[in-house]
């Protein structure tokens, strides 16, 4: 499937991709100079993928107990963009949250799972997200993502406890018809 962003646009691979632990999936990071806030500053980009030489079939990012639990955490200050590319099946509870500059994510339509948490406190989260094909959204899965805007539900069956909750500028919402109780 096409890729929404453009890999040219990624910066520089930083280091071999890493294994994502209980899982058959790699993630890969990308380093360049971007702004943030008027600053230069050094900003990661996240390339999530299925593992070309699995022979498993756990394409889900596990369910963490905080944000500094991923390999990842280590990099949530400068984290911009994470992209998880088609195939991937899940995002597990706090696998991107309390990232403060973290402003584009890229779900595809394989992702029916998004645990508790999944993205809570990404203050920069910006715009319109598509997660048409999204069946779970965990509790406070998107909490305090104050600067999404839309967000398309058109698959979703469960729908946990704050899910959107402190997400003020989120005026347009697409709810499934499957959907039968907001919590």
């Amino acid at each position: 499937s096409a890729l929404a962003y453009n890999p040219d646009d990624l910066g520089d691979p930083v280091g071999d991709p890493i294994p994502i632990e209980d899982s058959d999936l790699l993630v890969q990071e990308y380093q360049k100079r971007d702004y943030v806030d008027g600053r230069p500053q050094n900003v990661s980009s996240l390339v999530i993928y299925k593992n070309p030489e699995a022979t498993g079939t756990n394409f889900s990012i596990p369910d963490y107990m905080s944000s500094e639990e991923p390999y990842w955490g280590l990099l949530k200050e400068n984290t911009k963009n994470v992209y998880i590319e088609e195939g991937v099946t899940g995002i597990g509870s706090h696998a991107f949250s309390d990232m403060p500059i973290l402003e584009n994510i890229e779900i595809p339509t394989s992702v029916t799972y998004i645990g508790d948490n999944a993205f809570s406190n990404a203050q920069r989260l910006t715009g319109a997200l598509d997660l048409s094909k999204v069946e779970t959204i965990g509790k406070e899965a998107f909490r305090g993502c104050s600067r999404i805007t839309s967000v398309k539900l058109d698959g979703l069956k469960t729908l946990g406890v704050g899910a959107f909750q402190s997400c003020g500028q989120l005026s347009d919402v697409t709810l499934s018809q499957s959907l039968t109780e907001i919590p």
